[in-house]
């Protein structure tokens, strides 16, 4: 007779008994051995229950979903496991009975002429089941933190994958390499801004010397043309005055547009006046039409020629900064500066005009009444001065009584830096005395 040979299978729920297992894999129900006398007759016999299953029961009891049950030493019921026996998440065998408790169980070897039934092929053996671990809760390498992508002074850590570590050993080097480029890229851009600045600031150096070279050999030109003129007409300077005798035949050879000549002692106004179908001409000429900066002195076009026919004669002429033309007419605006010119001389073909300044006032490019060459009657023309000389720079101590009785005038108007480019300076002269020329008289 063989015994179980210690292996234990669980009952099917719902049997009464566990099935023998026959080789090949076929179940039969156990077989009662024969009386070993004639005659003698046995209850059949029932094998006991398995030590380790649970008592049959009428209805299969309702186990919780996933519960674990372990059974008792003896083999009689089932427990559940407390929670503090069971690790979460772990299945343990069952454990074996004692070797005591298996002593005091009935032997099978006990019932004379019984069977047993035989082991089960090691086909139908369960294998002793192994501990098993949830793959959620499988052991795993501790994962290292990943470096901030970006994040200065993050090394890559000894847990990080190789493959993560040159990569961010490749983002940090990218990173430096893009901030060396970009730094590098920053001094260039600056290099060439400063170089761009020296290189402008030197073309408009440059530009000024120009400007300035090219303002002073016009000057020169101008000068050096005009005191040639005076030259070649001028006959001689008569009486204490100095005031010269021109030769107009002469110096209408040199340009048929002049009309006069203006001398004031004690300056450098000495030149001579031209006029021309407008006033824009002669802003950039001089009278032998040679193209100049410093142009020439000449008469509004809408006045009557030689001058001082109308009750007011105007004349225009540059502010140049040699303070040549009327540059020492818009000094006049000081007093001092006006009142050390006595007398301003005109000249014609005919006639020599004595004139003494009255006022000196600064106006707008605008001021249309300085041009003006008639007012109307004697109480209009006196009007109109006494405007200047109310707003006057500089004036005569007897500037309103000479206003009052003054028939016939003369403006000398320049450029004000004072005030602006649009702003005139306009020294006005009241008629003294008119001298016939001597060669008129003879003829000459």
């Amino acid at each position: 007779m063989t015994e179980y040979q210690g292996k234990r299978f669980k009952r099917p729920a719902g049997e009464g008994h566990a099935a023998d297992v026959r080789p090949g894999g076929a179940h039969a129900a156990p077989r009662h051995a024969a009386p070993s006398t004639p005659g003698a007759h046995r209850a059949p016999y029932v094998p006991p229950a398995p030590r380790h299953a649970a008592p049959v029961s009428s209805t299969p009891q309702a186990r919780p979903a996933g519960a674990r049950f372990a059974a008792s030493a003896g083999g009689g019921s089932t427990r559940q496991a407390p929670p503090s026996e069971r690790p979460a998440g772990r299945r343990f065998k069952q454990a074996a009975p004692d070797p005591a408790t298996r002593a005091a169980a009935p032997s099978h070897a006990a019932h004379a002429g019984s069977s047993a039934p035989s082991a089960a092929p090691a086909s139908h053996r369960r294998p002793p089941q192994a501990q098993q671990v949830p793959a959620s809760r499988a052991a795993t390498a501790p994962r290292a933190a990943i470096p901030v992508t970006g994040a200065r002074g993050v090394r890559p850590s000894s847990y990080t994958h190789p493959e993560n570590a040159r990569s961010t050993g490749r983002a940090a080097s990218s990173r430096a390499a893009a901030k060396t480029r970009g730094g590098s890229q920053s001094g260039r851009r600056r290099n060439v801004l400063s170089t761009v600045l020296i290189v402008v600031g030197v073309l408009l150096l440059a530009a000024a010397a120009g400007i300035f070279i090219f303002a002073q050999l016009g000057y020169n030109q101008a000068s050096d043309a005009y005191d040639k003129i005076a030259e070649s007409v001028t006959v001689n300077d008569e009486g204490a005055s100095g005031v010269p005798t021109i030769d107009f035949d002469a110096l209408r050879e040199i340009c048929p547009d002049v009309v006069g000549w203006i001398y004031i002692p004690n300056t450098n106004v000495n030149y001579p006046v031209v006029q021309d179908e407008d006033n824009t001409k002669y802003l950039r000429h001089l009278i032998d039409g040679t193209w100049n900066i410093s142009g020439s002195v000449f008469m509004d076009c809408d006045q009557t020629a030689p001058g001082m026919v109308d009750q007011q004669t105007t004349l225009y002429g540059h502010h140049m900064n040699n303070n040549t033309m009327f540059a020492q007419i818009d000094q006049t605006t000081d007093q001092a500066a006006f009142d050390a010119i006595e007398a301003v001389y005109y000249i014609t073909p005919d006639t020599v005009y004595r004139l003494r300044p009255l006022a000196t006032t600064v106006v707008d490019d605008s001021y249309v009444e300085a041009r003006q060459a008639n007012f109307g009657d004697q109480a209009a023309l006196a009007s109109y001065l006494n405007g200047l000389i109310d707003r006057a720079d500089a004036k005569a101590a007897d500037a309103k009584e000479r206003a009052a009785s003054a028939e016939q005038i003369m403006s000398l108007i320049t450029c004000n830096y004072g005030w602006g480019v649009k702003a005139r300076a306009v020294m006005t002269l009241t008629l003294e005395e008119a001298t016939p020329v001597a060669h008129a008289e003879t003829g000459a």
